[in-house]
């Protein structure tokens, strides 16, 4: 299927190549959760305003990541698209709409938009990060999965994003507790991207709920160079507490909040935090003070 929205400049899979260079890098580092998208897209558009592709991506980084700390930002964004784009039914009046729906508290809504998005425009990478995380936080566990199925037969090797693509699906497939095929999909991933972190967490996952903790362990420290200095970096040190916990290894579980998860402070990384020190005390580990420090946080 071959997608041609307008104005050109709009993000599809297939045209990654005729995206302006620094948007098209910023798009690469949000896909692969490297660096800092959003401070990068901000900058962008203080450059060029009007960029329909820069103001869906912001959209896109925002909703995705939850951040309510960036309201103002993603209402700027809404806003300049819909002035900017007079088709009502256009592809990126429809990422407005949809991130709109977020902006107003209706996450429900919200998914549904993005759905819809995916629906008519398969090669929409940005709709399909999107409503895959948020299928994730509503806990709509088969939609993690069936949501990208549903467009894998509209991708292809060749298309820039694939393996972020079955990276999702992947993770979909983990949550639906099918294991083997999922770490299949995430190694055909990290064939293509040796080095994508999300790639990475799924096997982490399987290996977990597979209890093959000493590969676990293994695995993370073959690859840590290439997820360390990622989004994931504090989540995959949660899983390696995890394999060492597996392995009756409270010591080195507890090195491991303290040198790489105890000074976070995003909320899905205190989340983690709290998880760790809540298995740790269900095994009657003294855990000391970080228990207090950590509420602190």
């Amino acid at each position: 299927m071959t997608i041609r929205p307008q104005p050109a400049e709009f993000l599809v899979a297939e045209r990654i190549s005729d995206l302006p260079g620094r948007f098209e890098g910023i798009l690469e580092a949000f896909l692969v959760n490297r660096g800092s998208p959003l401070r990068d897209v901000d900058l962008a558009l203080a450059d060029h305003p009007e960029s329909i592709l820069g103001h869906c991506l912001r959209m896109a980084i925002i909703v995705r990541g939850d951040d309510a700390a960036h309201l103002s930002g993603l209402a700027e964004s809404v806003a300049a698209i819909e002035t900017i784009c007079r088709e009502a039914d256009g592809q990126a009046r429809r990422h407005a709409l949809a991130a709109r729906a977020w902006l107003g508290g209706d996450h429900a809504l919200a998914v549904e938009r993005y759905g819809e998005i995916i629906v008519d425009f398969p090669g929409d990478i940005l709709a399909l990060v999107v409503a895959h995380a948020l299928d994730f936080r509503l806990g709509l566990r088969r939609m993690l999965r069936d949501r990208v199925a549903q467009v894998l037969p509209e991708w292809d090797v060749a298309m820039p994003g694939y393996a972020s693509v079955l990276a999702m699906y992947a993770f979909g497939l983990e949550e639906n507790g099918q294991y083997r095929r999922a770490e299949k999909m995430a190694r055909r991933a990290l064939e293509i991207d040796p080095r994508h972190p999300a790639a990475m967490h799924v096997i982490a996952h399987v290996m977990e709920m597979q209890g093959r903790g000493r590969e676990g362990l293994e695995f993370l420290a073959a690859n840590e160079s290439a997820w360390i200095d990622t989004s994931f970096a504090v989540h995959l040190a949660w899983h390696r507490a995890l394999f060492y916990l597996d392995s009756e290894d409270a010591p080195s579980a507890l090195a491991v909040y303290d040198t790489q998860i105890a000074r976070s402070r995003a909320m899905s990384e205190l989340a983690d935090a709290s998880a760790l020190l809540w298995r740790l005390q269900l095994r009657n580990v003294d855990v000391g003070e970080r228990w207090s420090h950590l509420a602190d946080l």
